[in-house]
């Protein structure tokens, strides 16, 4: 993965709060996924994260089309990794959570409490 400078790194942040899927494949991959209807955003998305970007056909006329941005695998859990200091708590126990199964051992969890919140 490129180095993404801060400010793009907080927006992308910002961006997978409230669009983003964080998860693991079925073969227990860590896997992450952008969807939304701007193209313009979910390509910015895709160039940070180095994935292809693919349209979604809409299932019927009242809907629009989305953009669909994925990683999985080590890029996914670098990524994950990244992202941390910037997400929100329901987001950062998430991807905790998927780092350690994957077999990646934080050394201090701690720092990734958002504000406000009590660390643990």
């Amino acid at each position: 993965m490129k180095n993404i400078e801060r400010d793009d790194l907080i927006w992308l942040a910002g961006l997978f709060e409230g669009e983003a899927w964080f998860g693991s494949s079925k073969t227990g991959n860590p896997r992450l996924s952008i969807e939304c209807t701007d193209r313009d955003v979910a390509g910015r998305a895709a160039m940070m994260m180095e994935a292809n970007l693919r349209a979604r056909m809409p299932r019927n006329e009242r809907s629009q089309p989305t953009y669909v941005a994925e990683v999985s695998g080590d890029k996914a859990a670098d990524l994950m990794e990244t992202l941390l200091p910037f997400m929100g708590a329901r987001r950062t126990s998430k991807i905790i959570e998927i780092l350690y199964r994957h077999g990646r051992k934080l050394s201090n969890t701690r720092m990734h409490a958002p504000l406000g919140m009590v660390n643990v």
